[in-house]
Parts: structure tokens; sequence; C-alpha cells
């Protein structure tokens, strides 16, 4: 015997009480029962007029909103004043907080268009962990809302739910709109507690970039294969984001650089290129470089003293190991000499410059390579950072925990990323190799991304494969 419909057997519950309920199909109009289900429903009010969506048609053109964001309880310590483009969607909004409040990814989280969380009057935006399921009538996912259609005016306010507790409770408010230009920042920290590291906050904010949203059409034939394979499954999130940092990165600017900006790039496989020299040099008896020769690289590239106590510091091994892989260097018997590849490299710093860029190893998961090194062309500050945001939406998280975080992501991309470590284009940390940060990161990922293959070309050099359609 089929099982009864609950909602069934409730309607008919209530029309014994004398509460007239109908059901009706899905294409009909709103009807009581909608109006018992959604938030703040009560049998009351459950035949009053169903509240009307308070969002409005998107605006035409991007301006810039200058928000406060505070505590619904009056906090002196938990609040900021931020200037944000006004076509950012909700779920964007969520990490661009996060950012400018410093608090740790969690999944569960909402807005809704009014002050009081459960007011019958409120609709919620819901994170896409809730927003799964089954929508209840008055709730609308977050990723399809944007934050122009929920604030439109001054005075307008946008209510925010972090976590489970009351103390997380915020109110976004409007305060001023103003113009919005080609190099605008697209999100910046304008003010905040005394306390606040207000450079800090812009730096983390400053990943967003400048100017208008793209939301053209996209011809991923011209792409990198492994982007093209991105954009072309539809994440809707992923996508948007991956448009933004596309137009950072200017890919359809072709890619220059001189003798003296090359050189001064490639200093480190440059380096070591010219102490094993023409004749080559002795390896030790353990098949290490010598001593001297390890302390003048290690004194010439300016590397980190936290490597220095270490009989051979891991950044000279990972130089020596890269460079090997890339058919620079090769073994003689005892010796380590230059290959003919590396000979005449040597001599041409700009012709070594795409050597490596066309040959940055991909690993097998060509969609987190590619997305870490569009984040790396653009002005982000830790592109493993920015990256594993994006990842989530179009790879599913890369460790155990609910989300990426950027040491997943260098994990998961290590053979790529320890070419850029050992070019000194990484973030500094306490692990770094060296003591500076080399500015070419942007000019030499966008370099990378100009000689990824197009058109779903495979290609394979040694034991690296670089690239393929997913």
């Amino acid at each position: 015997m089929p099982e009864e419909d609950p909602i069934r057997k409730m309607t008919e519950a209530l029309n014994k009480l004398g509460i007239p309920v109908e059901i009706r199909s899905g294409g009909s109009e709103p009807v009581p029962w909608d109006n018992l289900l959604r938030h703040g429903g009560t049998f009351e009010n459950m035949f009053d007029p169903a509240p009307v969506s308070p969002r409005r048609p998107r605006r035409a053109d991007t301006v810039r909103y200058r928000v406060r964001v505070e505590s619904v309880k009056p906090n002196g310590r938990s609040w900021r004043v931020l200037e944000v483009a006004s076509d950012f969607f909700l779920d964007e909004v969520q990490e661009l907080l996060q950012g400018a409040f410093g608090w740790k990814a969690k999944q569960r989280y909402r807005f809704g268009s009014a002050e009081v969380y459960g007011h019958r009057e409120t609709e919620h935006y819901l994170c896409r962990v809730d927003s799964e399921g089954r929508l209840t009538p008055g709730e609308v996912a977050d990723e399809f809302v944007r934050l122009d259609e929920v604030l439109t005016a001054a005075g307008d306010e946008l209510f925010h739910r972090y976590g489970a507790g009351k103390q997380w409770q915020r109110v976004i408010r409007l305060e001023e709109i103003r113009e919005f230009g080609a190099y605008t920042p697209r999100a910046e920290c304008a003010c905040g507690p005394r306390t606040l590291d207000v450079e800090a906050v812009n730096l983390e904010l400053s990943s967003y970039g400048y100017g208008v949203a793209d939301r053209s059409p996209v011809d991923t034939f011209t792409l990198p294969n492994s982007l093209a394979w991105i954009l072309g499954n539809g994440f809707t999130r992923g996508f948007r984001q991956l448009r933004h940092l596309m137009g950072q990165a200017m890919l359809d600017v072709p890619v220059t650089v001189d003798a003296q900006f090359a050189a001064d790039a490639m200093r480190p496989y440059l380096r070591l290129l010219e102490h094993i020299g023409v004749d080559g040099v002795e390896l030790t008896t353990a098949g290490a470089l010598p001593r001297h020769m390890v302390a003048a690289l290690f004194t010439e590239l300016d590397m980190s003293e936290r490597w220095a106590r270490q009989e051979v510091p891991a950044p000279i091994a990972e130089l020596r190991h890269t460079a090997a892989r890339f058919d620079l260097i090769e073994r003689d018997g005892s010796r380590l000499v230059l290959s003919d590849l590396g000979l005449r490299l040597l001599a041409d710093p700009v012709a070594l410059w795409w050597h490596i860029a066309e040959r940055l190893p991909r690993g097998s998961t060509h969609e987190v390579a590619v997305v870490y090194v569009l984040a790396a062309a653009t002005d982000t500050d830790d592109p493993a950072l920015t990256a594993a945001g994006i990842l989530d939406d179009v790879h599913g998280p890369l460790g155990d925990g609910p989300v990426s975080e950027g040491r997943d992501v260098v994990r998961t991309i290590r053979e790529a990323w320890i070419v850029f470590e050992c070019l000194r284009m990484t973030p500094l940390d306490r692990l770094s190799f060296y003591r500076t940060r080399h500015p070419a990161m942007r000019t030499f990922a966008r370099a990378v991304l100009q000689q990824w293959p197009r058109n779903g070309l495979i290609r394979w050099f040694g034991n690296w494969h670089l690239t393929g359609t997913p």
C-alpha cells in the first residue's frame, strides 16, 4: 500500500479543524500552505497576501557602493566601511566579507532582505550548502542574486548571518553611491576600528581587481584547453570569478620581454648554469654539488637564512632538480655538465624564459594548475589562496576539510609551484627559499598561459604531462 502524502494528511487535519487549506499544482498561484512554510509563517497569517520579493531590477551600469557593515548588537571593534562594485553577486560578497573581517572559511551563511532574521517579510538568500535541497517560499540561492538587486538607494539594508550564533549577525547598510571607472578597485576597505590594519585588508581585497565585471560571451576555442574545459562546464560561481581573473590577466595581449628583464627574472637558473660552466663540475661522492658552489649560490641569490644550516639547502636542491627536468643540465659519470640546450640557453635569457614558460609542469590535475597560473597572472598577492576559492566550485575541496585552502592548492600542483618558488615568484613566508620576492610573477604567469596548448592538444616532455583536456 503506497505511503500517504504527509502534506495531504496535514491538510485534511487542518480542514477538520475548520481551517480551509487546499493543495494546488506547482504551476498554480501561491497558496496559504506556502505562506505557512515560509519564515515567520503562522496559522494566523497564512491567509494574508504573500509578501512581495524586495528585489529590484539590476542596474544597467555599475556604480560604487559605500557600505557600512556592523553587528546587529553594538560592537565598537567589529565594523568596516567598504567600497565595492554594485555588480557583485551575494556569494562573492560573502567571500569579500571573509577577507575584510579575517574570518575563517565556513560553509553556512545567509543573507536576508530585512534586519530581523525570522521576519515574515524577509527574503532569505542561502549559500550553496543550504540551497542544494528544496527551497521553501521566501528563499533564493545567493549565487543568483546581485548586490544591486537588494541595495538600490542610500539607507537600504541587507541582513547577514555567518555561522549559528547571534554574535555573527550583521547588517550591511548602503551609505552612498558613487561613480565607478575602469580603474576603480572593485573592493576596498575605507576604514574600520582603530586597531584595524586597513592596508593589510586592502592587500587581501586587491585580488578582486579593477573595473566592471566582464559578462560577455567567451570564445573557449582561443583559450588554454584546461581553462576552456572549466568554462564550458557551467560552473556559475566559478565562471564569474574566472572571467574576472581573465580580464585582469589580459590573455589576448601577447607577452613580450627583453633580454635584461628575462635575465633578471631567470637569474636563479642562469647563475646555476654559469657556476657549472662549459667544463662542468665534479660532484661529491654522495652526488651533491661541491660546498663552495652551494655557498656561492646561496649568497648570490640572497636565499633565506632558514635553509643555511642544511648540508644541501633545499632551495639549491630544488633548483638543480628542476633544471634537470627542463633538460638544462645532465649527469656525465661523476660530473654535472650543461646539456647542449642548457649551453645554448645560457647565452640567451629570453629563450630560457620561453623554454621554462612552455614546459612548466601541469601535472594530472590540469584545472588546478591553470587556475593557479591564471591567479598568478593578476594583481592578487597570493595566487594559491585566490585559486582555492574558485576550485571549490570547479573541482571540489582539494583537502580533507570542507573548503580548500592555499596549502591544498600548493600540495596538489607542487611541481608547478616549485618552479615559481625557484624563480622567487611566490609570497614570502617562513618557508620561502628567498628573502625577497621578484616582481615578474604576473608577466611570467601570462607567458605560461600564452604557451599553454589550445584546441585540446596533448603534449609530453620527458615525464611531465604538460596539458590536455580533462
